[in-house]
């Protein structure tokens, strides 16, 4: 019998049987503080160091790896992003506004009245078309150089509308620059989430907005002195120095987190998430719409046929692009199923409103503004 028992100790003795009794024991007592060794047993130091090693390493690791994750840009860095993200959204805000007061001095040199409504309508149009194209190029393309390519898009066409030639070259430009211009606005909002804590985004978010409501008043300001000044064409040459100083930071200093890694997809793929189809259904429609206002009323009557063809137009254009876009589902441009969220809903019908009401104060000025005028011709 004691042979039995000194037996049963030898074995109890060894590693793999001590940890098969511990074991056997806590489930016993459903204790989960203490596994691997019973309670009133004292662990080896070596198993014990080597245990406590490992799962501390492993939660060091797992620790850094989350840290680096989440690791944001602090003092200086962060200021010269932030100071390179409010000049690359001042530069399409600028681009806006800055021809309408220099329209006058471009029509003389180029003797195109008929083609003044596009200097403007150009960088709109594409602006606007390829707003959601950039957005998904941001989730398939590495964030960094597609900023930067947006704003050397934009840059390029800003270059070309100052050595423009003839009026056909400068409207082409202007699309170039309405191009680029898409791109710039998403990817500033989409890099100041990467680089601004959660307490401090909303604020930043704020900044880099006031830049684009400075840019809006500051064009047209700009845009009456240096062809008064200098010359029209400057208008455009300043965005060079703008643009270039914010890609210069941003290529320097802005590094994309790892979160910010491209979802991976075929070329093909990525193609099609482009929606290159609706791009061009969409650019249709809002050219047949603008020339129908262009020609009715003025060179064409309203009731005239190539009027009313152009409207038709633009309303079977509009038709069979959201036909369209209900057939390609994820990959349409304008996804239907977010207009069903509430967020997403009120703040179309805010937007909406929001143009309805400027149009209509627009309409209003006008009118007072031209009373005023000939109540001051009639007092002289």
């Amino acid at each position: 019998m004691s042979e039995f028992i000194k037996f049963e100790e030898s074995l109890a003795g060894s590693d793999n049987l001590r940890t098969k009794l511990s074991t056997r024991r806590v489930c016993r007592s459903r204790t989960l503080f203490f596994v691997g060794y019973p309670p009133e047993e004292e662990p080896d130091q070596e198993t014990e160091a080597g245990s406590v090693s490992i799962s501390k390493d492993d939660v060091e690791d797992n620790s850094s790896s989350r840290q680096n994750e989440t690791q944001y840009p602090r003092g200086a860095t962060l200021a010269f992003i932030v100071i390179a993200l409010i000049l690359s959204i001042f530069l399409p805000s600028l681009d806006m506004t800055i021809v309408a007061t220099a329209i006058p001095k471009i029509t003389d040199e180029f003797h195109g009245l008929d083609k003044v409504s596009w200097y403007g309508s150009a960088f709109f149009m594409t602006n606007g078309g390829f707003q959601s194209s950039w957005g998904k190029a941001y989730k398939y393309f590495p964030l960094k150089m597609t900023f930067l390519l947006s704003i050397l898009v934009l840059e390029l066409g800003s270059l070309i509308c100052a050595g423009a030639p003839n009026s056909t070259t400068l409207i082409a430009s202007r699309a170039i620059s309405g191009l680029g211009a898409a791109g710039i606005g998403t990817g500033a909002y989409t890099i100041i989430a990467f680089v601004a804590e959660p307490r401090e985004r909303a604020m930043f978010t704020g900044i880099i907005g006031v830049s684009y409501g400075f840019a809006s008043d500051a064009g047209p300001l700009i845009g009456g002195v240096f062809p008064a000044k200098v010359s029209w064409r400057w208008c455009f040459y300043i965005n060079l120095p703008i643009g270039g100083v914010s890609a210069l930071i941003i290529l320097l200093l802005f590094h994309a987190p790892y979160s910010a890694k491209p979802v991976p997809a075929s070329w093909k793929e990525k193609l099609l998430q482009m929606d290159i189809v609706g791009i061009a259904m969409i650019m249709g429609a809002v050219v047949t719409y603008i020339l129908a206002l262009q020609y009715g009323g003025q060179s064409k009557a309203w009731n005239s046929a190539q009027v009313i063809g152009l409207l038709v137009a633009f309303v079977v254009i509009l038709i069979v692009f959201c036909v369209w876009e209900r057939f390609q589902g994820e990959r349409a441009m304008v996804i239907p199923r977010l207009f069903k969220q509430r967020t997403v809903a009120l703040a179309i019908s805010i937007g909406g409103a929001g143009a309805a009401f400027i149009t209509s104060l627009f309409s209003d000025w006008k009118g007072l503004n031209k009373k005023a005028m000939q109540d001051a011709n009639g007092a002289v």
